[in-house]
């Protein structure tokens, strides 16, 4: 028998459930719920695999990145998931999702139907702009759904009663995200002008955060705070991103040598670069340029470590 989930130290679990027409009568049921964990490298990277087609959703499904990135594409949209990351697919929308091979991942899902929450969305109440949302990591969100699991899996008298409570607090939370973002405004903008002027620095051997926090007028300490709160992420991180980012175009569209683009880019030497390259995406740069000559109609970022199984349930 399988342990209970240990909301304090999580370990990969899913649920599907079945429903009665007794419990269709409220207009909401829970279909399934998990949490699942993938290791960094976890299959090997060089195991590659083709990624699975896009999926059509039969039902509505929230997911909640907590831990590692990836691409997530739906309906011509692409969207860089990060820690915080939150994504709310519809029924009939097309989606995909490709997690970052040398990083791992860790999301909670739900997923569940009903006409009430068909209501929502033909009454506009659900709409594109919560498909995809920057929502942080946040306490409230992630108890929300230990409290989905524990119910899931112990399956007590009116547990989807219980659990349905649980959504439709998820989708409050939703719903009121981008409006209470207004109040955040202030930040936001700090942010933006600091991503701004990372981004110039894009080419240099040291990125100044003082300097850029100076230039913004806080202090570095503020700006770290900030952009934690905003993006998930420390300014440094964002401006490897950055780098590592330039960095794949330039070994997909040029014949610079390795040396080149690290010298080009501002890394301390081509060893430093590829450790970090390595880190970020799994492979070396060297890996990434061979395996683009070996499938140049295909990215790396193709050939996911692990898809992630509870993004292409039905």
């Amino acid at each position: 028998m399988k342990t209970l989930f240990n909301r304090d130290n999580p370990e990969s679990f899913e649920k599907h459930l079945a429903s009665s027409e007794k419990d269709e009568i409220l207009g909401m049921v829970c279909t399934g719920a998990g949490y699942m964990e993938v290791g960094p490298g976890t299959p090997p990277a060089h195991e590659v695999r083709p990624i699975p087609p896009e999926r059509t959703s039969r039902e509505f499904l929230i997911v909640y990145i907590c831990k590692g990135s990836g691409a997530f594409t739906t309906e011509g949209a692409a969207y860089t998931s990060l820690p915080g990351s939150l994504l709310f697919i519809y029924p009939g929308m097309r989606y995909q999702y490709r997690p970052d091979a040398g990083i791992g991942c860790a999301a909670y899902w739900v997923s569940f139907k009903g006409g009430f929450f068909t209501k929502l969305l033909e009454n506009k109440l659900l709409s594109s702009e919560h498909i995809f949302l920057e929502i942080g990591i946040r306490v409230t969100i992630t108890a929300l759904f230990n409290q989905i699991i524990e119910e899931v899996q112990t399956e007590q008298p009116l547990y989807q009663v219980k659990i349905c409570s649980s959504i439709l607090a998820l989708i409050a939370e939703i719903m009121a995200f981008p409006q209470r973002e207004n109040h955040l405004n202030p930040r936001k903008k700090i942010v933006e002008e600091a991503k701004y002027l990372i981004s110039l620095s894009l080419h240099k051997k040291k990125m100044s955060i003082g300097g850029v926090a100076k230039k913004i007028g806080v202090s570095g300490s503020k700006l770290n705070e900030l952009f934690k709160v905003v993006t998930a992420m420390t300014p440094y991180q964002y401006g490897l991103q950055l780098k590592i980012d330039e960095a794949k175009l330039l070994l997909e569209n040029g014949n610079q040598s390795l040396r080149d683009i690290s010298r080009a880019l501002g890394f301390r030497d081509q060893g430093h670069f590829s450790k970090l390259f390595k880190q970020k995406t799994g492979v070396t740069p060297f890996e990434w340029r061979e395996m683009l000559t070996r499938s140049p109609s295909r990215r790396p970022e193709e050939y996911p470590a692990v898809p992630l199984r509870y993004l292409f349930i039905r």
